[in-house]
């Protein structure tokens, strides 16, 4: 049922709010076929009028919290003090310039968007973002970058998988072509969904406020959040499985956990292709769920992207810089999961897909459901990004696994997955099921398994345990572990 709100605003042109109640339709069903996670994205729909002007802020309706129209929060941001940020408790800018590169950074972010349609979700307000205005087309060197609204056709699969993990199997369609745009392929069951129209993308509306809980933009920006980055720091452990290999893109389906982590802590478990030449080049195309209180505001598991073309020394997570070009309407890096996976009862599961277009050379992110296996073309990262490294062309490097970050002054190591390690039986640890890849040959590119080889630092803190098959099972693997002593590392 729907409630309807007509408003006249400034000059007699009329906008058009549609709310509705909270209602979930499902986008990825969970392994055990007894029920879905359902739909990430929720909302009151909000449909503009014709005959908007631009100079007129946007209008915005909720049930839960008062939305800033976006001219009044790009004029609070362009009018900041350092005062109000420096030697704050709830801030760590750690100095003027700091804060200068924080807040341009912002201002450069949202720089010519004209931005009409906003709305409350996830305890964050959401932009929509008109399509050919959004921040990914400013990145250097994207000049003449012409917007893929239209993904790829992704590869033929085999006819059935076996799910290894939930013990059913998992109908394919054979020889299914999947084409995927801003079109909606996730079933309808009641209610408005929160999705923004078409010509629009949505962005969770980054403020000043969220960078200001790091020291540096760097540090804001980077996959640990640490300046400088540092990946091989006793804080950060990881237990994930690797191979070196020509491809272009993969994938695997995920089981969601939320685990305990204290803020300023981080848990993720990923997919990622990549370039590694044994030496300095590292870049990579990244996604997964995690959890980081800090980052994300919510203890919640939240859908991430990241990406570096330099080793880690740039990148950025979900739509916090100029990298992703966002295509569906609905669904939005840095978004939480409703829904995780219980302990000895439900998994709830989502399948991702990192595939390089082989016209274009970009490189396209879907989120597949489980069970039908349909796919949604998020978006993707453009072929510039890479440019002047390998993954310009391809990829030659596959990774899938966790990692967990501890705060800095911790003295232990936060929980991976589901903070329980392989071997306790079944539903109770994080996995990664169907884990596959695509390689080309000529004008074919086929979806095949993977042969991975584990790695873990530090085995006494995480494990990981992994299967490798043959055609049509794939390969799946366990991993995960309640942390340990920060003084254990081994390096």
């Amino acid at each position: 049922m729907y409630n309807h709100l007509l408003l006249t605003i400034g000059r007699s042109f009329l906008h058009q709010l549609k709310g509705a109640l909270f209602l979930e339709r499902p986008i990825v069903r969970v392994t055990s076929g007894a029920s879905w996670l359902p739909c990430l994205f929720l909302a009151f729909g909000i449909h503009l009028a014709q005959g908007a002007e631009a100079a007129e802020p946007a209008a915005s309706i909720n049930h839960e919290k008062a939305i800033v129209p976006f001219e009044i929060f790009y004029q609070d941001a362009l009018n900041a003090r350092e005062e109000d940020y420096l030697g704050r408790k709830e801030y760590l800018v750690k100095d003027s310039t700091a804060f200068r590169e924080m807040k341009n950074h912002l201002l450069a972010l949202y720089e010519g968007i004209n931005i009409r349609i906003s709305y409350w979700d996830d305890n964050h307000i959401v932009d929509c973002v008109p399509i050919d205005q959004q921040p990914g087309l400013k990145a250097p060197g994207m000049e003449h970058h012409v917007l893929q609204r239209t993904p790829p056709m992704l590869p033929t699969r085999t006819p059935r998988v076996k799910n290894r993990s939930a013990g059913n199997e998992v109908d394919q369609l054979s020889g299914e072509q999947v084409r995927e745009a801003a079109t909606e392929v996730r079933e309808e069951s009641s209610g408005s969904p929160k999705v923004c129209p078409e010509g629009f993308v949505p962005m969770r509306r980054l403020e000043l406020e969220d960078i200001a809980r790091y020291q540096s933009l760097s540090a804001f920006l980077a996959k640990d959040h640490r300046d400088p980055p540092d990946l091989r720091d006793p804080i950060h452990r990881y237990a994930f499985g690797y191979q070196f290999v020509k491809n272009i893109g993969g994938g695997a389906d995920l089981n969601i956990w939320s685990p305990n982590e204290k803020p300023g802590e981080l848990s993720l478990s990923q997919i990622g292709v990549g370039f590694d030449d044994g030496y300095r080049v590292w870049q990579t195309a990244e996604a997964g769920w995690m959890v980081d209180q800090r980052f994300y505001g919510t203890p919640k598991a939240v859908f991430f992207i990241y990406w570096t073309t330099s080793n880690y020394a740039n990148g950025c997570y979900n739509l916090t810089c100029t990298a992703f070009m966002q295509i569906d309407r609905q669904l939005i890096p840095g978004h939480s999961f409703p829904l995780s996976s219980v302990l000895g009862g439900t998994q709830q599961t989502i399948g991702l897909e990192w595939y390089r277009d082989p016209k274009t050379g970009n490189w396209w992110l879907y989120v597949r459901n489980v069970n039908d296996r349909t796919a949604t073309a998020i978006g993707y990262y453009p072929r510039e990004l890479y440019r002047g490294g390998e993954m310009f062309k391809d990829s030659n490097f596959l990774e899938f696994g966790g990692e967990v970050v501890a705060a800095v002054g911790q003295l232990k190591t936060g929980e991976m997955g589901s903070g329980i390690p392989p071997g306790n039986g079944p539903n109770v640890t994080a996995y990664q099921d169907y884990v596959h890849m695509f390689q080309s040959k000529g004008s074919i590119t086929n979806w095949l398994p993977v042969t991975l080889t584990p790695t873990t630092p530090d085995p006494s803190c995480y494990r990981i345990q992994f299967v490798n098959t043959n055609q049509p099972s794939f390969s799946y693997f366990y991993f995960g572990g309640k942390g340990c002593p920060i003084t254990n590392h081994p390096g």
